[in-house]
């Protein structure tokens, strides 16, 4: 809830990121004298600033930034261990299950209600009812989920493709669907062409030109990487 608070927080302009930045910098320089009463401390706050770094509250940057720490080993520890932790696979996923509130039974919940969301779109093109239901999951850190989904339904139902690529789109342009969550949702799926092409053949090719078509539009704007 604490980490959803901070994210709502700063969608809604309550709080800016300077000030945001500021917070954790100072818990990091307090980690060591936190440690005398919560032995975890460190475990916490490596998971608080990984988890928004997904939610894009913090930038990347944030964790190369070591000026403020004078002495303090664990501080640079904890800024070590997040740099391993984000750039690992599946780090939007993990961070998404860190807190025991969201165990592993709710991702797959969530998962197969953005599926069925997507096939109803795709049947009524009913936007609205689409941000309804993105509203009632109050989730945003695992919209990469979205891209995911939607782009594994091309491959299965290419004749839906046209509707589908206008779906996450929209999705993008009103906010729903950031550039941090469409990189993780289309490297998910990249990571699996291999296989994919196995099932459905130019999968690889198809996937290929999505990203072409997402970095367009800016939703992936380093580019397609492998």
């Amino acid at each position: 809830m604490a980490s959803v608070l901070i994210c709502k927080l700063f969608q809604s302009s309550v709080m800016s990121q300077e000030q945001i930045e500021f917070g954790f910098k100072k818990i990091i320089s307090a980690a060591e004298d936190m440690t005398l009463d919560i032995p975890e401390a460190s475990q916490y706050i490596t998971l608080f600033i990984g988890r928004a770094i997904v939610d894009e509250v913090l930038t990347p940057r944030f964790l190369a930034d070591t000026s403020y720490l004078k002495d303090g080993k664990m501080g640079l520890g904890i800024l070590r261990a997040v740099r391993s932790l984000v750039s690992a696979k599946h780090a939007a996923e993990r961070f998404t299950s860190c807190w025991h509130s969201f165990p592993a039974q709710e991702t797959e919940v969530l998962s197969k209600a953005i599926a069925d969301m997507i096939k109803e779109y795709c049947i009524s093109k009913t936007f609205d009812e689409v941000i309804q239901s993105l509203a009632d999951l109050a989730a945003p850190h695992f919209h990469h989920e979205i891209v995911y989904q939607a782009l594994f339904r091309i491959l299965e139902e290419p004749s839906h493709e046209k509707t589908i690529l206008e779906l996450l789109s929209k999705l993008y342009i009103c906010g729903e669907i950031n550039t941090t969550q469409a990189d993780i949702g289309y490297k998910r799926l990249l990571e699996e062409r291999d296989d994919l092409e196995l099932d459905y053949i130019g999968a690889k090719q198809k996937i290929a030109i999505i990203g072409t078509f997402f970095t367009e539009i800016g939703m992936l704007p380093n580019g397609v990487t492998e």
